[in-house]
């Protein structure tokens, strides 16, 4: 399958493809994955998971520009790597006999790039990595190629299997990140786009130098990477990354009154005062947790990250009515998975703390919102549960 001088893709080839970058792109990512077992790292360890190269708002669009393509060498444990080198090595086959190894590599690059930057810019401050936003990339290329040049010999098959194959496992897969807690949708999302815009290009322009059209898109990288930080301007801080529990830290007043002052300076910064707010919930002051990010909210009342500790928070003070303040404008804001657990989780201690006061009648009507946000799972089997005893307590009365 190459991509001929006048624009045609053909799946006729003259020689079989050995397929080099497709196998070199997976020995990287296995290497770098066993190199990171045989150093004994903890993946709950935020920290250690920094030093090997992850994404992170606060460090990436703070200079480290760097971790927009190592974390896509990173993956959070075998499963993750598996998965990831399941999909890469039969995408990239089909991409480096489409393109050439030269271009596929380019693609799969710029890609990862693409989608660390979208990463950064709708969750900075998650600590992320993976190849999946690499691979969506090629496969939006493959996809942009394809659709956009169908003429030439032997694209039955191409058409026939390889683009619907694709087009499916792309729909599928971001269903399934929308649907689920832990996957950085916004990678795939991101890759995407910059793949099959790349692939699009190839195919359209197949007489252009690869250097210059992998340096325009380059470029274009660049300048979207300086437009990610001025919008997350505030996010770019002197804040310390995610850490461990305060029981493994017994610094952690240090650290807040480190926060404190940096806040004193910055008094505008997001980030600092999402920081500042967590590190009150790890002492457990959670009214000071309470008072700060309220501040933040005041700032900017979007910003899922503040609303989404501040209604845990409020959870921690009991104060459900908060909480589902808080959490229902995430939930409004984002419709990830995520977003709807804390909401139902809300719901059903509030629907607990008011069957535990005997009032029936709201407590169900909390319940029900537990059903309609999650139905399946820990909390919707609870939120039945406590149905039936609501119901069953009421027909005892009854007698």
């Amino acid at each position: 399958m190459i991509v001929a001088d006048d624009g045609t893709v053909s799946a006729t080839t003259q020689a079989r493809p050995r397929f080099s970058a497709t196998l070199t792109l997976v020995g990287l990512n296995v290497l770098w994955f066993g190199a990171m077992v045989a150093s004994g790292i903890s993946y709950d360890d935020t920290q250690q998971v920094l030093r090997w190269g992850a994404d992170y708002g606060p460090l990436t669009l703070g200079g480290q520009w760097w971790r927009l393509v190592t974390s896509m060498f990173l993956h959070f444990g075998f499963f993750h790597l598996a998965f990831n080198m399941w999909a890469l090595f039969n995408v990239g086959r089909v991409a480096e006999a489409l393109f050439g190894s030269r271009a596929f590599l380019a693609l799969y690059l710029l890609s990862g790039i693409g989608g660390s930057l979208a990463s950064v810019l709708v969750h900075p401050l998650a600590v992320s990595g993976g190849a999946s936003g690499a691979i969506f990339g090629v496969a939006g290329g493959i996809i942009a190629a394809l659709g956009l040049t169908r003429r030439g010999p032997g694209n039955e098959v191409l058409l026939g299997r390889i683009l619907p194959s694709l087009v499916l496992f792309v729909l599928y897969n971001l269903v399934v990140g929308f649907r689920s807690t832990g996957i950085d949708n916004m990678a795939h999302l991101g890759g995407l786009v910059v793949g099959a815009a790349f692939g699009a290009a190839v195919a359209l322009w197949p007489a252009a130098s690869l250097v210059p059209l992998a340096a325009g898109f380059l470029i274009a990288l660049v300048g979207g990477a300086y437009a990610v930080r001025h919008v997350r301007a505030l996010n770019v801080v002197e804040v310390e990354p995610p850490s461990p529990p305060a029981a493994a830290r017994p610094d952690v007043g240090a650290e807040i009154t480190r926060l404190e002052g940096l806040l004193a300076q910055r008094p505008d910064s997001i980030a600092l005062y999402s920081a500042l707010g967590s590190a009150y919930l790890q002492v457990r002051s959670f009214k000071d947790a309470v008072a700060v990010l309220t501040r933040a909210r005041v700032r900017r009342p979007d910003d899922v990250a503040v609303l989404t500790t501040l209604g845990t928070a409020y959870l921690d003070l009991h104060d459900f009515d908060g909480a589902i303040d808080s959490f229902g404008r995430v939930a409004r804001l984002d419709s990830s998975a995520d977003a709807r657990y804390n909401l139902a989780d809300a719901y059903l201690l509030r629907g607990e703390a008011l069957a535990d006061s005997g009032r029936s009648a709201p407590a169900r009507a909390d319940f029900d919102r537990v059903l309609r946000l999650e139905r399946v799972g820990e909390l919707a089997q609870e939120a039945r549960r406590q149905i039936q005893s609501l119901a069953h307590h009421s027909t005892t009365h009854a007698k």
